[in-house]
């Protein structure tokens, strides 16, 4: 059985850079720094991605929460609290020479010498469902074992349901429905939960090395013309090639959408995701996950209701409820 080391990383409240050094599609005209804007961003956080990681049924994986230097110190000093709970959970401080998309800035954080590095990207807006890490590693471990585990393997799922948290007065709380983007018809992996799985340390190349998340499907496709996912097939091969590493023969095994072996007792989708703005005055048309001012077409959610989260989400127990333009949030006991 191949050694894994599995990292989960969430960019909290990043800034991000132009040059897409922070992962691509990591840069917004917003500033995430902004006090209404970070505070709301923190209670989303609180009550969606903290408790998803602290509920996963397997906990073999390091938590790293990517912050900007300029996080004000109090911000600081509250997510050292709540991470403090749950071990393996760092807080890393990213300098702008540091390009969060190749692996020598999580050197510091593998200091064994795992066969396979995993990286998990989970925004602070989003959640997985409890038995998300578990499958991934299961099916790491299983592809080894059928002698099916390439050099590098991408995963990620299109299951999903999204929470809209744009107010309207029949949905004082936003709107819940499943995931609905697409591209020609068909909807797309989510970025929650996109994970690169790679042997480590040859494969200098971290989930944020790859192209966004909706080309996850077609990025070892060697029929796709996208330059993007033409460039890390070119550099992939080349990798293998300066280390004597057998090339896979069919790339289109080198993606797996977890969303098809997810065992979710609870009967929840493999995701369930948080996006959008608290309410139109806050971000009202460029928000990253950008519902363009107008909620989606989904399920009304008013006072007291719950957009469908797994047990192991809500088990952080709320203890007190603010209003937050229109949105619900709930501080973790």
């Amino acid at each position: 059985m191949p050694s894994l080391r599995h990292l989960v990383i969430t960019r909290f409240s990043y800034r991000g850079c132009a040059d897409g050094s922070a992962g691509p599609g990591w840069f917004s005209k917003h500033d995430p720094l902004e006090p209404e804007r970070l505070a709301f961003r923190r209670r989303v956080f609180e009550t969606t991605c903290l408790p998803s990681l602290a509920g996963q049924a397997c906990q073999d994986f390091d938590w790293i929460l990517v912050v900007d230097p300029a996080l004000p110190s109090r911000d600081f000093k509250r997510l050292q609290s709540l991470i403090s709970r749950r071990e393996r959970s760092f807080i890393h401080v990213r300098r702008r020479t540091e390009d969060l998309r190749n692996i020598n800035w999580l050197r510091a954080y593998v200091k064994d010498a795992p066969d396979y590095l995993v990286t998990t990207n989970v925004d602070d807006d989003d959640a997985l469902s409890s038995s998300y890490i578990g499958a991934l590693q299961k099916r790491v471990h299983s592809f080894d074992a059928a002698r099916r585990a390439t050099p590098f393997m991408a995963f990620g799922t299109r299951r999903a349901v999204e929470w809209d948290m744009l107010a309207s007065s029949q949905a004082p709380f936003g709107t819940v429905a499943p995931w609905h983007r697409t591209i020609n018809g068909r909807p797309f992996v989510v970025s929650c939960g996109y994970s690169l799985c790679a042997l480590y340390p040859i494969y200098d190349c971290t989930v944020f090395g790859l192209p966004e998340h909706p080309w996850a499907e077609r990025i070892f496709d060697p029929g796709c013309a996208d330059s993007r996912c033409a460039a890390i097939r070119l550099r992939f091969r080349e990798i293998a090639e300066n280390n004597c590493i057998e090339y896979p023969r069919s790339l289109e095994m080198c993606f797996y959408d977890l969303g098809q072996v997810t065992e979710a007792g609870d009967g929840q989708p493999s995701f369930q995701r948080s996006g959008g703005a608290a309410s139109r005055a806050e971000a009202p048309t460029a928000d990253r996950h950008g519902s363009r001012g107008v909620p989606r077409r989904g399920r009304g959610l008013a006072a007291g209701d719950r957009p469908g989260w797994p047990a192991a989400l809500m088990s952080g127990r709320p203890t007190r409820r603010s209003r937050m333009g229109g949105s619900i949030a709930s501080s973790i006991a």
